[in-house]
């Protein structure tokens, strides 16, 4: 008969730990399964049947965060600038060299706006902007009586107003434009 020796080792903590809950589970894993379905039933009644009210809460919360986003970007800064020009208004102007700004209000409904001019015979270029960006424009220098056109979306948290800027090449110039609202 073969002789056994067993050497006694010196685990740590922790594979006892161990052992000790894989010998339990071993033993009674009726207990393990009752508890795995009363944790499952515990779920269902407490967190499953309370999803309705959740998602009628969230859905709330949700609402009322885009009603905010909404209002704040209606009152963003996008007011016109000081010393704005109403749409509809007739605006001229002589002078010298060099270019001149006037900021339009085209007010909160969308629409194509019109802009018909008369550079008369001194030539004239015409840019207009919009939230800063080049929208219409003559290209070039042109004299006499011309129209530019651009759609105007009136988009919320978007300004309200665009820019026309004038540019002069040459001194006794004279130039006139009306900006229509949208129409």
């Amino acid at each position: 008969m073969k002789r056994v020796t067993y050497v006694n080792r010196k685990e740590k903590w922790w594979f006892h730990a161990a052992r000790g809950m894989n010998l339990f589970a071993h033993r009674f894993w009726w207990l393990v399964l009752l508890v795995f379905v009363v944790l499952i039933t515990l779920f269902y009644f407490f967190c499953w049947q309370q999803k309705d009210k959740l998602c009628e809460d969230s859905k709330y919360a949700l609402g009322a965060t885009n009603n905010a986003i909404e209002n704040s970007s209606n009152c963003c800064s996008c007011a016109p600038p000081e010393d704005v020009i109403p749409c509809n208004t007739s605006t001229s102007e002589s002078g010298g060299q060099g270019y001149h700004e006037n900021t339009h209000w085209i007010g909160n409904y969308p629409g194509t706006i019109f802009i018909n001019f008369d550079m008369y015979n001194q030539k004239d270029k015409m840019d207009v902007y919009y939230d800063n960006q080049l929208v219409a424009s003559t290209n070039e220098v042109v004299s006499n009586k011309g129209t530019l056109e651009f759609y105007y979306s009136a988009q919320p948290g978007k300004p309200k107003y665009c820019r026309i800027i004038m540019t002069a090449p040459e001194s006794g110039t004279a130039w006139e434009y009306l900006l229509s609202c949208p129409e």
